[in-house]
């Protein structure tokens, strides 16, 4: 009989150290979260709680009968820390040629148009990652309205207008 539980035992153990060796491969530790630059994607209270909220930055909207209740913002660049998501890593010059990112907040702007191709800036996913905390050129949004099931395929979309970001 205490063979029989000797052996249960044992099935135990190794089926939880498979399970830890497993979890290397999924979960946290094995998408390794901590590595990749993180935006905040237009929450500016996450930005603030994050404390890589940096500044609101003006722009304007052509034609100016459309209205928004946006706003444009730069924070500064940042990974998630190695054990959790809530802790920040701020990411400075030595991490990355772009330590600040641009980001923008309830506006119906799916496309970045980078006008200046001698730019120094970077283009992302989610916006525009900055060399420093500066807007040196303009940068222009257009403002889309779909017309179908793809947003981003110029044949789906019209252009109803340009957002113009610039810094004071």
């Amino acid at each position: 009989m205490n063979l029989k539980k000797y052996k249960i035992f044992i099935i135990i153990i190794l089926f939880l150290a498979f399970l830890v060796y497993l979890s290397s491969y999924i979960g946290w530790y094995g998408y390794e979260k901590w590595k990749y630059r993180r935006y905040t994607r237009g929450d500016i209270e996450e930005s603030k709680m994050r404390k890589v909220f940096v500044k609101q930055v003006p722009y304007i909207v052509d034609p100016d009968t459309i209205k928004t209740e946006g706003m444009f913002y730069i924070e500064k660049g940042y990974t998630y820390g190695k054990h959790s998501m809530d802790d920040t890593k701020v990411l400075t010059i030595k991490d990355t040629k772009y330590p600040f990112q641009l980001m923008y907040k309830d506006l119906s702007i799916i496309y970045l148009e980078k006008d200046n191709p001698n730019s120094k800036d970077s283009l992302n996913d989610f916006g525009l990652n900055l060399k420093d905390s500066i807007i040196r050129d303009t940068i222009y949004y257009r403002l889309l309205k779909r017309k179908g099931i793809n947003v981003v395929d110029p044949q789906f979309t019209d252009t109803i207008g340009i957002i113009k970001v610039f810094d004071k």
